[in-house]
């Protein structure tokens, strides 16, 4: 698996792309665009009925395409290697609010013809113990992790969609993505693998926090203590700079020290949290 990985990832210069982990021999996709066109007539009835969620659905498809994360699919289509990908809305209470998130149905289909690789993700309990080291605790995310990773041309068909902006009488335009996307069995892997290869790349050049990086991120968080304010801001630029030389906008710093945001170049904020809550979660 890991070997069919590094095969199919390519750099140029300023974002990483990669293939999907088709299974060896299996048979082509069929034909799924009428069932793909009913369930978009469903969808678009849905945000009719729901003008806020109309408004922010196409918000966010309309930043699809202008950050070119999806793009207008040509006439022509790849036999057995085409999937219409039906999709939904998400919504997510973030730092900063309620964000609307656009998700694809798991077309077992498609999913079936994908491995999954393996489980990448690093020991919960040793980034824990780890982060409970020293006095600064630093908190960050990788922004729209999946999107920053690019899908190679030959894969794209398989990551059609439907979609149009307005309403009225034309009829649904195919667009398809050029990034890696959110629901397919195979993403994390392929996003996460992608992550750990750039970091490892910057560890052999023998820098210290590419070491800190890659054993103490979990899926898209970086969690990690330092033992001074001095040394945390340094830890913010050196792993911002990191993540940007391989397409990754690392953000959301957080941490626990006290520093003044007005006099401080690097300011941090406290987190946010109700101490009288009882539900609690299993992820970071």
């Amino acid at each position: 698996m890991e070997r069919r990985f590094k095969e199919s990832l390519s750099f140029d210069g300023n974002r990483y792309s990669v293939g999907l982990l088709w299974k060896p021999g299996m048979a082509s996709l069929p034909n799924n665009f009428a069932s793909a066109i009913r369930r978009y007539r469903s969808l678009e009835k849905q945000l009719r009925r729901d003008p806020g969620l109309e408004r922010d659905y196409t918000t966010v498809m309309q930043s699809y395409l202008e950050n070119e994360w999806a793009e207008e699919a040509p006439a022509s289509i790849t036999l057995g290697k085409t999937w219409y990908l039906p999709h939904h809305a998400v919504y997510q209470q973030g730092t900063t609010g309620r964000k609307c998130r656009i998700a694809v149905h798991r077309g077992t289909s498609l999913n079936d013809r994908l491995e999954s690789g393996p489980n990448l993700h690093v020991e919960l309990m040793g980034i824990l113990l780890r982060f409970r080291r020293f006095r600064v605790g630093l908190q960050a995310d990788i922004e729209k992790m999946y999107l920053q990773v690019g899908l190679h041309p030959e894969d794209r068909d398989a990551c059609r969609f439907l979609w149009r902006d307005a309403r009225g009488g034309k009829a649904p335009k195919e667009y398809r993505l050029t990034r890696v996307c959110f629901g397919l069995t195979c993403s994390p892997f392929l996003a996460v693998q992608t992550i750990r290869t750039h970091a490892e790349k910057s560890q052999h050049a023998g820098g210290k926090t590419a070491r800190l990086i890659t054993s103490n991120m979990y899926v898209d968080g970086l969690v990690l203590s330092c033992d001074s304010i001095e040394e945390a801001k340094k830890m913010v630029e050196e792993s911002r700079s990191l993540f940007a030389k391989g397409g990754f906008n690392l953000t959301g710093f957080v941490s626990n020290c006290s520093s003044d945001p007005k006099s401080d170049e690097l300011s941090f904020r406290q987190p946010e949290f109700d101490a009288e809550a009882q539900d609690t979660k299993r992820t970071l």
